[in-house]
């Protein structure tokens, strides 16, 4: 798996270099005191176009190579790659019988995951999952809002998550959300996120990268959703100060490179990673808070869902977890998928896990879905829920007589309910 990794961070570097060339632009720059000084200001679009009207959480652009690092296509196909030397006089090809991976990897039954997120449970009232009357409704909504009230006073990381498991009215959800996945107590929290986006504005000015050019054009993306495309400059000033940022680099222990400069963050972009930041633009209007917000959630969790170092080996097992899963769940589907139409159901799974739903379930179902992976601080959600929409969605897979039937009936559901 480490040489897997290393394999793969040395062609994304190569794509740097090479887009660097196509572009004629530098992977580093100083820019000029004048240019600094006129950053900031409305300018001509000059970033790479696409010519698309595709949603990353949803298709790719057929000219992606224009512009993009790695896309989930090539983060499925390195994930595939992984795999253990059988024993005994087991057949090469024995994996591809029941399974898209060739590593053994245990993982929780449906039954032990339902003790594990034992809150979400059908007899516990949730925020955003029981149907309720009206007044039950409302009558529910104040002492969810008084107890998110009193978790807020105390000032408890492990309360805000313990609370955000059975999900958090939207009122409090800002609050919630960053008291949960702060790194740091801090007694004046205004002055820290003021003072981190005053040096970040520095070094965006200060610093022209070639990946600016790419996040621009990723950015460009919700241009394509009605629900996210209010919130382009937003994002860009998000994904801007996020590549300039030393504390993402600092949190997830990433080793300093003798390598050109290509970011200060440690990261190179993954195609669609703007839609993580897409949700957290409805909590916050300040765009110190959002993104102060997003680093945190950038570094405990999302990062995870695009890396595949000996250390972080979450997304490997996401994606044994959600096939192991749907087996259990309904193993006549899964046979129908993998045998009879002989594709894999984690093909079309892979962009929802990726992306954590985003352009995939409405807004609101995506932030009551990002509650609880906060709340129990576990990624597995994801995978969960990814075989659910599979076992929903049963009917309409088992009418498909091909694998490209089955494509165009996800992609005609613009968006799941």
């Amino acid at each position: 798996m480490s040489n897997l990794n290393k394999h793969f961070q040395s062609k994304i570097l190569k794509n740097l270099h090479r887009l660097s060339l196509e572009l004629k632009s530098p992977i580093f720059r100083i820019r000029q005191p004048k240019e600094m000084e006129r950053f900031w200001e409305p300018e001509e679009d000059n970033t790479p176009h696409l010519n698309h009207d595709k949603f990353p959480s949803r298709d790719w652009p057929a000219d992606i190579q224009k512009v993009g690092l790695y896309t989930d296509r090539d983060l499925l196909e390195l994930v595939k790659r992984v795999a253990v030397p059988l024993k005994g006089h087991c057949h090469p090809d024995m994996w591809s019988i029941w399974s898209a991976f060739r590593i053994p990897m245990k993982t929780p039954s449906i039954d032990e995951l339902g003790f594990v997120f034992k809150e979400m449970h059908p007899k516990c009232i949730n925020v955003g999952l029981t149907d309720l009357t009206h007044e039950d409704e409302q009558s529910f909504m104040n002492d969810r809002i008084a107890l998110g009230l009193e978790v807020l006073k105390q000032n408890s990381s492990d309360m805000a998550r313990q609370y955000a498991k059975q999900g958090v009215p939207s009122n409090l959800r800002p609050q919630i959300w960053q008291l949960a996945v702060q790194s740091d107590h801090l007694n004046d929290r205004k002055s820290m996120v003021n003072s981190t986006i005053y040096q970040l504005k520095q070094q965006v000015a200060r610093y022209d990268l070639l990946v600016d050019k790419i996040l621009q054009t990723d950015i460009k993306t919700c241009q394509n959703d009605d629900n996210y495309f209010v919130f382009e400059d937003s994002l860009r000033e998000i994904l801007l100060y996020w590549s300039r940022d030393p504390w993402v680099k600092s949190q997830l222990k990433i080793e300093d490179s003798d390598d050109q400069i290509t970011t200060y963050n440690g990261c190179l972009p993954v195609w669609g990673i703007s839609l993580y930041a897409m949700p957290v633009c409805y909590l916050h209007q300040d765009i110190g808070q959002a993104y102060v917000l997003f680093r945190e959630l950038y570094t405990r969790f999302f990062y995870n869902l695009h890396t595949l170092d000996g250390d972080h080996q979450i997304l490997l097992y996401q994606c044994v977890l959600f096939e192991n899963l749907l087996k259990e769940a309904d193993s006549q589907l899964y046979f129908y998928l993998s045998h009879q139409l002989g594709m894999n159901p984690i093909d079309i799974a892979f962009k929802w896990i990726i992306y954590c739903f985003v352009g995939v379930l409405e807004v609101d179902q995506v932030l009551y879905l990002w509650d609880r992976i906060i709340g129990f601080d576990n990624l597995s959600l994801l995978s969960i829920t990814a075989a659910a929409l599979f076992c929903y969605r049963r009917d309409m897979i088992m009418e498909c007589k091909t694998i490209k039937e089955v494509h165009v009936e996800w992609l005609m559901i613009a968006v799941l309910q």
